[in-house]
């Protein structure tokens, strides 16, 4: 079960990294779209603004060789520094071009046609406007292989994009796909993992609960064992030795009240190690008896004042519910004797409907929950609530003190 949940996990995440990993080449690669388009736009937008300059440039030659106004003739010097900027800036740019070489060509013919307008003037200057036919045909050949140019630009330019939109959809459907199914994938691996995690938790929580259980149930028949075997068998050697007495000596008398006391003590100490192992009687009530013997026990053996005080009918057939509530208190009762230095200790038991609720109080100062022994002691006491069900809460130093609170359900009034 453990390998199947390491699998799982160690799948899952396998799949997240690869939907990771595609998803950063998908950005990777639509970012890098993106930057080509922004070139192509920023390129597109030089030649449209060149050319637009050209353009005008060229109007107002043709203004100024029809006129001769001076007007158009300052306005063409306007349009030529314009066409100036635009063809520093292409070629600054060239490289972020499709084709370096057609923008090479393309800002060539611009440099000849700009002279072109240039001679034109220059004529018009030297002699009247029929003269100038010759010059102007060129003109109108060097602009038509300029938009030419241009156009064949325009159209790699828009291919490439083509070309590029049909990867990005291939790259998204495929992403799409991958980042789908992997997710999908990933959650039912993740869904199985946690599910055989869980069992795999039930299954432990139940075996330990159960060892719990075993090791209670050989303590009880332990101590059944030594109260029907062993301290039975001293109490007729005891009484055996007594039916003796008359016939010894009044020498041997001595020895034999020596046995008889020595026996006793035995048959006292095997019923004090029963009432250990086997402190819950296995009856409704029977909690309400192991917490007497254990206040009582803590009367005579400290000085500590240990009250019990019962709140309802207590009637709890689940000898195991009864087991660990004694447990708890036991442990608890031992902490605050050891630790807090307590005056008094005083354990509630309330049975209301459905419910248990046990709690011990002292007026102690408390204990540290980061010693070892009694960290152990306290995870054993939370084990014990949880193995039946249980709610158990500790807060020391409140406002003097410890109090351990327990909440269980009672299955037979439920």
């Amino acid at each position: 079960m453990n390998q199947r949940v390491v699998f799982g996990f160690s799948l899952t995440v396998l799949i997240l990294v690869v939907i990771g990993w595609v998803s950063y080449q998908s950005i990777l690669e639509f970012r890098s779209t993106a930057q080509v388009v922004s070139r192509s736009n920023h390129m597109a937008d030089l030649r449209e603004n060149l050319l637009t300059d050209v353009v005008s440039a060229e109007s107002e030659t043709r203004g100024y060789v029809i006129t001769r106004r001076s007007e158009y003739l300052n306005l063409y010097k306007e349009a030529l520094g314009e066409v100036q900027n635009g063809m520093n800036k292409l070629r600054a740019r060239r490289d972020l071009s499709i084709s370096p070489q057609l923008v090479d060509r393309l800002l060539e013919l611009i440099e000849l046609r700009m002279e072109r307008l240039r001679l034109t003037i220059e004529e018009r200057d030297k002699t009247n406007l029929e003269a100038l036919d010759g010059v102007l045909g060129p003109g109108k050949k060097l602009m038509d292989e300029i938009r030419t140019i241009s156009g064949t630009l325009e159209t790699e330019e828009r291919n490439r994009l083509e070309h590029l939109d049909l990867r990005l959809k291939i790259i998204s459907a495929r992403s799409t796909w991958i980042i789908g199914a992997g997710s999908v994938c990933a959650v039912l691996f993740h869904l199985m993992s946690t599910l055989a995690l869980s069992r795999a938790i039930s299954n432990r929580e139940r075996l330990e609960r159960s060892l719990l259980e075993i090791s209670e149930r050989e303590q009880r028949r332990i101590g059944q064992d030594l109260h029907d075997g062993l301290c039975q068998q001293l109490t007729g050697i005891s009484l055996m030795i007594s039916s003796f007495q008359r016939n010894l000596s009044p020498d041997a008398e001595a020895e034999q009240r020596q046995i008889v006391r020595l026996i006793n003590g035995c048959i006292e100490e095997a019923r004090l190690v029963t009432r250990g192992l086997h402190p819950v009687p296995n009856e409704p009530a029977g909690l309400v008896v192991g917490l007497r013997e254990l206040v009582d026990k803590v009367h005579s053996e400290t000085a500590i004042s240990c009250e019990l005080l019962i709140t309802g009918e207590v009637y709890i057939v689940d000898l195991a519910i009864s087991s660990n509530l004694y447990r708890i208190a036991q442990e608890a009762v031992r902490n605050a004797i050891k630790h807090s230095g307590a005056k008094t200790i005083r354990v509630h038991l309330l049975m209301s409907v459905g419910n248990i609720n046990l709690t011990i109080e002292d007026d102690g100062s408390g204990f540290l929950l980061d010693s070892s022994r009694r960290g152990l002691g306290l995870e054993i006491m939370r084990y014990r609530a949880t193995s039946i069900g249980g709610r158990l809460s500790v807060k020391c130093n409140q406002p003097t003190g410890t109090l351990v609170d327990i909440r269980v359900a009672n299955p037979v009034t439920q």
